[in-house]
């Protein structure tokens, strides 16, 4: 790899450790990270020419000595980036000053809560007696997918404000993760934030107090609460680590994680729920309100 890096960007390596199937780099005092990227950069390309041109704080993206931004290495696709933001971990603060809005467009969730939904259940039909555990608790969370599928589906053709979003906020989330254009995606302001008070509640500790303080001082249209509300209901912490397990990842016993906080999570969510409908005209959902 040090000859690689030397060939494509002439930049001689200090140091260098593999850090799963991507490599952090130390060069003349300077940290780069070269990451494995085989998905499309068409998104990429374009959140990262405009965080340039507004002058928004992200890492670098190196081109190679063709000028390109993807370098192909034993038929893998890399991408460089020079880190330029060095904080150890990223908060509440940090999400929600990074708000950054591009352009207005329809927002995906309908559609992909809908199709991811539907992927689930063909895949726990056959895999129901390879995982027992999760089979037993999937119907929950999937019914907890089509409660915010439900209180969204009015605002599917929708127009909404659009802004610099991340693919997920998960615990320990660093400056290395956050500010890395590759991991950059386009959606409405909330996203971020659910993702992160969700991780915050199932791996370290309620963040309610923190929940209350967005609802009460983040100025959010009521649609974009009722999306904020959603977001909070669908269980991409549940999913994530399904995908996990059926990839073998981890195992199926750490569903657990999840799992043992049930109750928990219920009464932080009818918590938001009371505290949004005194701002806001959120859907009623009937076990929610008892």
């Amino acid at each position: 790899m040090k000859n690689a890096l030397k060939y494509f960007y002439n930049i001689s390596t200090d140091d260098i450790i593999k850090v799963n199937d991507n490599y952090k780099i130390t060069s003349n005092h300077e940290q780069y990270f070269f990451i494995l990227h085989n998905s499309t950069i068409d998104s990429i390309t374009y959140i990262y020419k405009f965080l340039v041109m507004q002058n928004i704080y992200c890492h670098e993206i190196i081109l190679n000595k063709d000028n390109e931004i993807i370098t192909n290495i034993d038929n893998n696709n890399y991408i460089l980036l020079k880190i330029l933001i060095k904080i150890q971990k990223i908060g509440f603060k940090d999400i929600i000053n990074y708000n950054i809005f591009v352009q207005n467009n329809k927002c995906n969730w309908y559609n992909l809560w809908c199709e991811k939904i539907d992927y689930y259940e063909y895949q726990m039909s056959q895999y129901k007696r390879k995982y027992p555990l999760l089979y037993k608790t999937f119907s929950y969370y999937n019914g907890l997918t089509e409660n915010a599928i439900n209180i969204i589906s009015n605002y599917k053709n929708q127009p909404f404000s659009l802004y610099i979003s991340h693919n997920r906020i998960l615990k320990n989330y660093s400056s290395l993760e956050f500010y890395n254009p590759i991991n950059m995606i386009l959606d409405i302001k909330v996203r971020d934030i659910c993702e992160y008070f969700k991780y915050q509640f199932f791996f370290v500790n309620n963040p309610i107090d923190e929940v209350n303080s967005y609802i009460k001082n983040i100025a959010l249209t009521n649609e974009e609460a009722i999306f904020f509300f959603a977001r909070m209901l669908y269980p991409s912490y549940y999913f994530d680590l399904y995908d996990l397990i059926i990839q073998e990842k981890v195992k199926e016993e750490k569903i657990s994680i999840i799992t043992d906080k049930t109750n928990d999570y219920e009464i932080f969510i009818k918590n938001i729920y009371h505290i949004m409908s005194f701002k806001y005209k959120i859907p009623e959902i009937e076990w929610l309100v008892k």
